[in-house]
């Protein structure tokens, strides 16, 4: 995405799926910030009363990074963050700067590197509370540790369950799809486009309403009712088949559902899913 950005210069964007925070303020989208996701772990990390967390990732995850510090100092807690140069193939040679921040928690940001980093952490000391952005638990999950290395770890994602009967809108235009990731983002970010267009009246002004249609007003879930309403000069409120979406001024979301997957004794996120839903914080919208 980030390459392509040139091309559409000056051009109203709405991304279903893009989440690096490189891209705020510079494209809307209808899914959370990885910082938002960073943040989020900081919350679930307060209710299992951490006293300090530490923040692990590399230095291009610098905004996820300031997101988790963020909200780390909001909610009360000590925070440290390590971080590592992207293409470094030492990335154990940092584990003991990790250990010496003497957290009860950490937070994992990276990506393939994290199974190596779990590994050199447990020979020194692995904090009590463990908790990965998508990313890397993805990652960590495919690593080879001692039975229970990982158990209780969490990890987080996005929420992308399809509603049933979305799901049959879509078999009955084509019947042979079976992949349903981010359908419901991409048919809510098309909407939104449209939504705000209606609203706007001229489409050189269409990004300025982007926030207006998703934030604040009558709350309607259907394009045809939310049209209505703009053609009697309500304010609205769409509420996606996502979930709410919630635009802000600057094109991120300021909330999110999210699934939480703990991991078990195998090392491996368990099958059951906590849905959370989460809010940013005010010290970061």
């Amino acid at each position: 995405m980030l390459k392509n950005l040139t091309a559409v210069s000056g051009l109203p964007v709405v991304s279903p799926a893009t989440t690096s925070p490189d891209l705020s303020g510079r494209i809307a989208r209808v899914v959370p910030s990885d910082a938002l996701q960073g943040a989020t772990l900081v919350k679930f990390a307060s209710f299992d009363l951490v006293v300090k967390v530490v923040a692990v990732g590399p230095v291009s995850a610098k905004a996820t990074l300031d997101s988790i510090a963020s909200e780390a100092r909001a909610r009360g807690l000590r925070v440290g963050k390590v971080t590592y140069p992207n293409a470094t193939k030492k990335v154990t040679d940092y584990a003991g700067k990790i250990a010496a921040q003497h957290a009860d928690g950490i937070i994992f940001i990276g990506g393939t590197e994290t199974p190596s980093l779990v590994r050199a952490l447990v020979r020194i000391g692995l904090p009590a509370h463990v908790y990965f952005t998508s990313a890397a638990g993805s990652a960590a999950a495919q690593g080879d540790y001692p039975r229970g290395t990982l158990s209780g770890a969490k990890v987080l994602g996005p929420d992308l369950r399809t509603p049933a009967a979305f799901k049959k809108r879509i078999l009955g235009v084509d019947s042979k799809v079976t992949q349903f990731d981010y359908t419901t983002q991409s048919y809510d970010a098309a909407v939104v486009v449209g939504l705000a267009a209606a609203e706007a009246g001229d489409p050189a002004l269409l990004a300025q309403h982007l926030s207006s249609v998703t934030m604040v007003g009558q709350r309607c879930s259907t394009p045809s009712v939310c049209l209505a309403l703009i053609a009697r000069g309500t304010d609205i409120d769409y509420v996606g088949v996502s979930g709410p979406v919630d635009i802000s001024i600057d094109g991120d979301v300021v909330s999110a559902s999210y699934a939480l997957r703990t991991f078990g004794g195998n090392n491996k996120p368990g099958t059951s899913v906590d849905r959370k839903s989460t809010r940013l914080n005010s010290s970061h919208a």
